[in-house]
């Protein structure tokens, strides 16, 4: 975790990988920051106020994570993320 002025925030990569051909519905989740995604490969769902966003290589999202939200693997290969959480 780092200091940026008086905030806190804390980079992160996720992956999410094939692990199955089923799909699991994706849990909703919260967290009193904000995030910003930035996609380096594949193909993912965010979903948020019941609409799905899907990301793909080189977009990037930025939301107030204290609404639930959920992600899911939309492509047919892993896809990963840089995820950045601001508190």
């Amino acid at each position: 975790m780092s200091r940026v002025g008086s905030r806190r925030w804390m980079p992160f990569a996720f992956m999410f990988c094939v692990l199955s051909t089923t799909m699991a519905v994706p849990i909703a989740q919260s967290q009193p920051n904000v995030q910003e995604e930035y996609m380096l490969s594949g193909e993912l769902g965010v979903t948020k106020d019941a609409t799905e966003h899907i990301l793909e290589t080189g977009d990037a999202m930025y939301f107030d994570a204290s609404v639930p939200h959920s992600y899911r693997r939309t492509g047919r290969s892993s896809c990963s993320a840089l995820v950045f959480s601001v508190a």
